[in-house]
């Protein structure tokens, strides 16, 4: 029976969990077509259309399902990890809260549960619910990489690098996680120990472009200008729509390439699908490159609009203006950036040049 249901569905699951996601959705579509009203067949299809990329899809599959069978927590979950990818995080706290409700237990849900609140800058709360996932499963990499990142925005160093560790320790092929151990590295306060990292990130994967952004913005850190601006470069070569490699290479001095890459961060910044973040970055990418081109009257109107999302975002995860954290912070960086700071990435610097100087021009061995 060449449409029989099940099937079909089977066969339509065996091809996506082999890879072959197009072909698992022209199945599964078939099955539905006979029963549009099977949910494990909607909640399927939604998993094989989000591995293609094509969310809005999956979304409707998801809702779907739930409509048919709206207890069953996997449906829950699935839907609030679509939810996450797609930055509406409000409503995907919704739905990991139900499935929770429907299975306690549920580390995935838990999971969403911190992406959700973390989304929306309320970080004591993702803290929360991911180390409730973790007492579950205190093994589990990415949920500890996860936290690694709330740890970061909580300013609490040494516990995300901690967190970061494990995550590479379980995980050592991992390139993003390495790079973002490489990150909170240089937050603690060791930026060479972070650029090591970030190389040994690169690689395991050379095309991992934020963490060419990141080593860029190291290596700016360290004063070594012209590698990072190159390793900026080649962040936007492999993904042209990352903003913050726009921002380093602006804050070095940089002047945009052609008219083409202002109107490709003006588009960022106005576009409202996309993440607050990333339309935050672009905000002051644009900014910066208009100011290094001394067009000064179409900076302040940009900027105002990047500090104007800032300011939304903030506010939306309950955060005020606070004139003391900002004093705090400042007195921070003015107490970690001592002359025997740039003594020691001074006497490191020379001592590179002087290991590339040698290796030059050393004599070729010969057979």
């Amino acid at each position: 029976m060449p449409d029989h249901v099940d099937a079909l569905h089977v066969l339509g699951v065996i091809a996506h969990q082999r890879g072959r996601h197009e072909h698992a959705v022209q199945l599964i579509s078939r099955a539905l077509a006979g029963l549009p009203g099977f949910a494990d067949g909607q909640m399927n299809l939604g998993n094989a259309l989000r591995a293609m990329g094509r969310l809005a899809e999956a979304s409707a599959s998801y809702r779907t399902a739930i409509a048919l069978k709206p207890d069953l927590a996997v449906e829950r979950c699935n839907l609030s990890t679509l939810l996450n990818m797609q930055g509406a995080h409000e409503e995907a706290v919704e739905n990991a809260t139900r499935a929770i409700e429907l299975m306690p237990a549920f580390v995935d849900a838990l999971v969403n549960l911190g992406i959700g609140p973390a989304g929306q800058r309320r970080f004591d709360e993702a803290e929360t619910a991911l180390r409730r996932a973790l007492a579950l499963q205190p093994d589990r990499a990415q949920t500890l990489s996860d936290l690694g990142r709330v740890l970061t925005e909580l300013t609490r160093y040494d516990e995300a690098v901690a967190c970061h560790r494990q995550a590479t320790a379980l995980r050592p092929d991992n390139a993003m996680m390495h790079f973002l151990l490489a990150t909170v590295t240089v937050y603690a306060g060791d930026p060479h120990d972070g650029e090591a990292i970030c190389r040994h990130a690169l690689s395991l994967d050379p095309r991992l472009a934020i963490a060419w952004t990141g080593l860029g913005q190291i290596l700016r850190a360290l004063g070594r200008f012209e590698e990072g601006q190159a390793c900026l470069r080649h962040g936007l070569e492999l993904d042209p729509t990352l903003p913050s490699a726009d921002t380093g290479l602006a804050y070095t001095g940089h002047q945009a390439d052609d008219e083409g890459q202002l109107e490709r961060l003006h588009a960022q910044l106005v576009k409202p699908d996309l993440p607050t973040g990333i339309r935050i970055d672009a905000g002051f990418a644009l900014g910066k490159l208009l100011d290094n081109a001394d067009r000064f009257d179409e900076v302040f109107p940009i900027f105002a609009t990047a500090s104007r999302f800032y300011r939304q975002q903030l506010i939306g995860a309950g955060h005020q203006f606070d004139l003391a954290a900002l004093r705090r912070q400042v007195d921070g960086l003015i107490a970690q950036c001592t002359p025997a700071l740039y003594r020691q990435s001074r006497a490191v610097e020379i001592r590179r040049r002087r290991r590339s100087s040698s290796s030059a021009c050393r004599a070729p061995v010969r057979a």
